[in-house]
């Protein structure tokens, strides 16, 4: 894979991370390789925001696994979300997404 020019800066400042589980002959992305790296990621994360998980989707089940092994999860809180947040995401306005991450991953290199 070719590293766009853009990130390179990223990269070196170890901002920006690129991650892959998938062999070189793996050039489309199929429903089972999105699940497979959906999982990867969640799995990795120490909190998650998912925008939007409809009800009866991949990402609510996959919502619903990660919040019965005790993992948080966090959603806008909008009508649309209500099942997840039934479930026991943590619904969060648009306003105070970034200060609430800010603080997260201060409390996260403080540790």
């Amino acid at each position: 894979m070719r590293v766009p020019a853009a990130w390179k800066a990223g990269i070196a400042a170890g901002r920006l991370l690129l991650l892959s589980q998938f062999a070189e002959r793996h050039r489309r992305i199929t429903a089972e390789l999105s699940a497979q790296r959906n999982r990867l990621i969640a799995d990795i994360a120490t909190e998650i925001f998912v925008a939007h998980a409809a009800p009866g989707s991949k990402t609510e089940d996959l919502c619903r696994d990660l919040l019965a092994h005790g993992r948080r999860i966090f959603t806008l809180d909008l009508p649309c979300n209500a099942a997840i947040v039934a479930l026991g995401a943590q619904p969060m306005t648009v306003e105070i997404i970034p200060s609430a991450f800010r603080e997260t991953a201060l409390l996260d290199a403080k540790r």
